[in-house]
């Protein structure tokens, strides 16, 4: 069984297997377009056999925002297809990170997967 920190190599591996793109396990300030990190969002208990983990992968998206849109649309289905023995995306939603000194597009792949000891 993995634990989270194993967990999160493992994503950022799988998000580093789609061309163009660089799997980071932790979340850093990483502007460069084509980084994903992994970020630990909670756990739930949902019965006595364990927990649910959510997950999400920050992609960071082009400053323009045309082209942020259509390297979402080319990256988008292969990073959850590459993830998808790990993690359950549920969700993929463009936003904006503030890095305090200015804002980056980036688009937020949401899932879940079961706890792991």
């Amino acid at each position: 069984m993995r634990g989270n920190a194993d967990v999160r190599q493992v994503l950022a591996a799988a998000a580093s297997t789609v061309e163009g793109l660089v799997g980071l396990p932790n979340f850093v300030v990483a502007t460069n377009p084509g980084n994903v990190m992994v970020r630990y969002d909670r756990t739930e208990y949902p019965n006595r056999f364990g927990g649910v983990v959510h997950w999400s992968l920050v992609l960071v998206l082009p400053q323009d925002l045309s082209a942020s849109e259509q390297y979402l649309e080319a990256k988008g289905p292969a990073l959850r297809e590459a993830v998808a023995a790990e993690l359950v995306v549920t969700t993929i939603t463009p936003q904006l990170i503030d890095f305090g000194a200015g804002s980056v597009p980036c688009a937020v792949f949401t899932g879940h997967r079961e706890e792991t000891a």
